[in-house]
């Protein structure tokens, strides 16, 4: 039973994202070899896809509320900032990953509503 503290429980959020955002540095470092474009953007991919598939399995198992999306969105942002990566990149990763969520939370709502 969820109770109206556990609305603002957001331990597992951060550490979600903290685990996110040095996944992604290990698999897509924040500085690179210009030289290596093509196989940069293969590693940028990759890093991509594993992100949104863990996403979406956090995102299944757990029930994000708006304001744990909002915190988990936050904290990936900063974090990624912090790791050295580019405003463009970090808020395309951000806005993938909140998107991921939303639809899994949405689709959750739609099933209940039968």
């Amino acid at each position: 039973m969820m109770t109206f503290l556990n609305w603002f429980d957001t331990a597992e959020v951060r550490q979600f994202a903290n685990e996110l955002a040095t996944e992604f540095s290990r698999r897509f470092p924040a500085t690179h070899d210009e030289t290596e474009k093509k196989q940069m953007e293969s590693r940028l991919r990759g890093a991509k896809d594993l992100m949104m598939s863990r996403t979406q399995v956090f995102a299944e198992r757990h029930k994000l509320n708006l304001y744990k999306r909002a915190k988990l969105a936050n904290i990936l942002r900063w974090r990624l900032q912090e790791l050295g990566y580019d405003r463009d990149l970090t808020q395309s990763v951000v806005y993938e990953v909140v998107r991921i969520v939303t639809l899994i939370r949405s689709s959750r709502a739609d099933t209940r509503l039968f």
